[in-house]
């Protein structure tokens, strides 16, 4: 399977940055970072737009997918972030898997540089040493699988990303996974409407799950298969807060324009 496959090639990514630069190392210089650059939150910045009657865009920098293959042939992430950050966007995603998305912890370094939204690092976090290194590269949220991190594994993900001053968009597939990530403390859920292991998308995922979330009081955003301001309007009624963006976006050809027509 596909999903057994990236895990796989990213344990192998992971041992081998940490051969380059040692856990400890990756560590103390995250902590440091903590005290330079106040962070950014990512859900007050989905809130905000939601006081002004919008739902919050965190747009994605993506340049491939496994399922779509290349999506954008010259990706300039700089120049992409800065069009996001013009059109309406919250907050901006970065790709940084290599193998599959054609993505590099480099365009998070860089898209930080230019940009002063939140900026969520958007990969298959396995290890502790990938969120700090997030810290590092100037991220202020990372995405946390459920379906691939045990209950123990994830929670204490949760507290390392937290005590850096991050905060952790969990994502969810299923009512069992919703269930998973509320017990582990996340206050930010995301439901990907993407099936990880068909590819196949569906928005009435996020529209069955909509009402577990609301009772528990978390910050709620819809990823994948997001097209049309229908859409928008149905995740919204059902009291998502935000909503994920890449494919829609960065297949067009001004990715800001067809930002700016889905928030019109």
């Amino acid at each position: 399977m596909f999903l057994e496959k990236i895990v796989q090639v990213r344990r192998e990514k992971v041992r081998q940055a940490k051969n380059k630069i040692p856990f400890w190392e990756m560590r103390k210089m995250a902590e440091e970072q903590v005290s330079h650059r106040l962070p950014l939150s990512l859900r007050q910045a989905l809130l905000r737009e939601n006081a002004k009657g919008k739902v919050g865009v965190i747009a994605e920098i993506k340049k491939a997918s496994p399922s779509k293959g290349v999506l954008r042939e010259q990706l300039d992430p700089e120049e992409v972030a800065q069009v996001y950050a013009k059109s309406g966007a919250a907050a901006i995603s970065v790709l940084t898997e290599e193998d599959y998305f054609l993505g590099s912890p480099e365009y998070l370094k860089a898209v930080r540089a230019v940009v002063s939204l939140p900026i969520l690092r958007k990969d298959f976090i396995l290890d502790p040493y990938q969120i700090y290194e997030a810290k590092v590269l100037g991220a202020d949220a990372v995405l946390l699988i459920t379906s691939l991190l045990a209950s123990v594994e994830l929670k204490e993900m949760i507290k390392i990303t937290e005590g850096l001053g991050m905060e952790a968009l969990v994502e969810a597939h299923s009512l069992e996974e919703v269930e998973k990530a509320l017990t582990a403390g996340a206050r930010l859920i995301g439901i990907n409407n993407r099936d990880l292991r068909t590819f196949a998308t569906n928005i009435d995922v996020s529209l069955k799950l909509a009402p577990v979330l609301k009772e528990a009081g978390v910050v709620m955003v819809s990823e994948s298969g997001i097209r049309s301001k229908e859409d928008i309007k149905a995740l919204m009624t059902a009291g998502y807060h935000g909503i994920l963006i890449g494919e829609a976006l960065v297949r067009a050809p001004d990715p800001g324009k067809a930002l700016e027509v889905l928030l019109a």
